[in-house]
């Protein structure tokens, strides 16, 4: 018997002429892998974009003074004008802004960081045993940081319940306000 005489039973076509005209198939089904690699472009940029979302707003709130910062191994990166004044030991002056901050306490290490910007004609709130002011020449990195800064002094001292290192680099800005960049260290 041959292939042209048999019939199969339960074939979809009995003939080629059930077959239809052709048809053109579109460029979306001519190249699937294409497709699919590109859906998962598509969702990957997605994802990315939602992470980075949720990150950014979550991790803000967590590094705030509100969140978890200062209780579980986080960093505090904005701190209050109330929160610089109890970190640093200092009585500053109304009207002092917190320029940049950051505040660290656990795993055996402290690190305290802020940078203000005091009142126009406030005088400095530095000196005491915590914050007296060194002779120069002052330290390589302290010497860079103010160097062609008007009024510029490091202060530095030891002390506070558990020891503390505490630095403060005091300089004015090209307005005439005094900035203050304060340093809090030490290692349990």
């Amino acid at each position: 018997m041959s292939y042209d005489d048999e019939h199969v039973e339960g074939t979809l076509v009995d003939s080629i002429d059930d077959l239809g005209e052709p048809t053109t198939v579109g460029d979306e089904t001519r190249h699937p892998v294409l497709r699919a690699l590109a859906v998962l472009v598509a969702a990957g940029l997605g994802a990315g974009l939602l992470l980075l979302g949720v990150t950014s707003t979550v991790g803000g709130f967590l590094q705030s003074e509100a969140g978890l910062c200062g209780r579980v191994f986080v960093s505090c990166t904005t701190l209050t004008l109330d929160r610089v004044q109890e970190e640093s030991k200092l009585a500053l002056p109304e009207g002092s802004e917190v320029v940049s901050s950051s505040w660290f306490d656990g795993m055996g290490r402290y690190d305290f960081r802020a940078e203000l910007r005091l009142p126009e004609g406030a005088a400095s709130p530095l000196g005491g045993l915590l914050y007296a002011r060194q002779p120069e020449p002052w330290p390589a990195e302290v010497a860079e940081a103010l160097a062609g800064r008007a009024d510029a002094g490091y202060f530095a001292g030891r002390g506070g319940e558990i020891e503390t290192l505490f630095e403060a680099l005091e300089y004015r800005d090209s307005d005439g306000r005094l900035v203050v960049q304060l340093i809090a260290t030490r290692s349990d």
